[in-house]
């Protein structure tokens, strides 16, 4: 189901790319650390640089989803430090504004 989940990500439709951010955000604790690098942030990062600024404001909530499961993996955490820190230059207030909350959790 979740590769099934992953491969909206690059649907032509902005709110089919969504799905795959609120299937992040909801599982991205519950699933093994090994499972989020490998299926959710190449996702993450994809969409980080999506053209709908609604698709990347909702690629800093996945990140902050999921932080608590990679608090422990300094891998995890560089990436997700430097997605979100790109999307803090956003043009997009909206996109700053969760992108700053985002990288307050990872502290």
């Amino acid at each position: 189901m979740v590769p099934k989940l992953m491969a909206l990500h690059t649907d032509a439709n902005y709110l089919h790319r969504l799905t795959p951010l609120l299937g992040i955000a909801s599982l991205g604790g519950s699933l093994p650390v090994d499972g989020v690098r490998r299926q959710f942030v190449p996702v993450l990062a994809t969409l980080s640089k999506d053209k709908v600024a609604n698709v990347r404001m909702n690629v800093a909530k996945a990140i902050q989803a999921c932080v608590p499961t990679g608090k422990t993996q300094p891998d995890l955490m560089a990436k997700y430090r430097e997605i979100l820190t790109d999307l803090e230059k956003d043009a997009d207030d909206d996109v700053k504004f969760f992108s700053r909350r985002a990288l307050n959790t990872l502290n």
